[in-house]
């Protein structure tokens, strides 16, 4: 994405995520490698039967940036040997938000 000086942008990341338990999946949305968004956690385990879905955003707001090209990903970490995880239905939207 490519921005104004001093803008902001604003990240929104939704997916359904389909696990069985035990099992556990991390996403965070990260720009320029180097601001981060809290971190979200789906996770559920033992005694828990069945396959569970769930739907969530993650949203994220940066500071202000400088002017010129910024990179926004999306990253997923699921924990060691799960049963069953499914990451679906994924949709990311980034916007600038310039300063006035």
């Amino acid at each position: 994405m490519t921005l104004q000086q001093d803008s902001r942008i604003f990240v929104q990341f939704s997916s359904t995520v389909e696990i069985e338990p035990p099992a556990s999946v991390w996403l965070r949305i990260v720009v320029d490698d180097t601001y981060n968004s809290s971190v979200c956690v789906c996770s559920v385990g033992p005694p828990a039967s069945g396959t569970y879905q769930t739907v969530g955003p993650v949203e994220f707001l940066t500071d202000s940036l400088d002017a010129g090209s910024h990179t926004i990903r999306a990253q997923f970490w699921i924990e060691a040997e799960p049963t069953h995880v499914r990451i679906q239905h994924r949709t990311l939207t980034a916007m600038e938000l310039a300063s006035p």
